[in-house]
């Protein structure tokens, strides 16, 4: 009887464990599309495919990768920052003047468009909409940009940066994964 009364409650304790686990599974997941992974890590990914390029204003440098796989960012100096995995299928992005990126993005197991808002710093998605206005976002980003009176460009791992009576070129702290595509585009 002993015996009996053991198995029960040990097989009580697993179940319970188990709807634990599943709540909890439940209700992380709900909040995004996104599934648990690291966001923002410091791995650097060699660019073999430049997909989209902004400019923040503190000048850092933001480069989508072998179409939007990766995020890379680089400060104002070229010197690596930090890379920001992504996991659906992503059109364009910026970042605000709060310093959060935004990223416009589908899922393969979704119709709709995304913005989502990541804050870098926490590593974390604050938030995830459907786009209503779908024309609204720029589908065919560029690898230039104008931003605080100067015209800057990307190629390859070199940044260019143009004004009035000023021109400089800074080189990109990453690894150049030579294809066809990178030199084409």
């Amino acid at each position: 009887m002993k015996k009996i009364f053991y198995k029960m409650v040990c097989l009580i304790c697993i179940m319970i464990m188990i709807i634990v686990l599943m709540i909890h599974g439940f209700r992380s997941f709900s909040k995004t599309q996104v599934k648990s992974f690291d966001l923002v890590t410091n791995k650097e990914i060699p660019i073999s495919k430049i997909s989209g390029f902004y400019v923040d204003s503190d000048e850092n440098f933001y480069v989508g990768i072998d179409d939007f796989s990766w995020i890379e960012i680089f400060d104002k100096n070229g010197k690596f920052v930090c890379s920001i995995a992504m996991k659906g299928l992503v059109y364009n992005f910026y970042v605000d003047k709060d310093g959060l990126l935004h990223i416009f993005c589908t899922y393969r197991t979704s119709d709709n468009i995304y913005e989502q808002i990541i804050d870098i710093e926490k590593n974390s998605i604050i938030s995830e909409e459907v786009i209503k206005d779908e024309p609204a976002v720029n589908m065919n980003p560029k690898r230039e940009i104008f931003i605080n009176n100067k015209l800057y460009s990307i190629d390859k791992n070199v940044v260019k940066i143009k004004s009035k009576n000023y021109e400089k070129e800074i080189k990109l702290d990453i690894e150049i994964k030579y294809s066809e595509d990178l030199l084409l585009n």
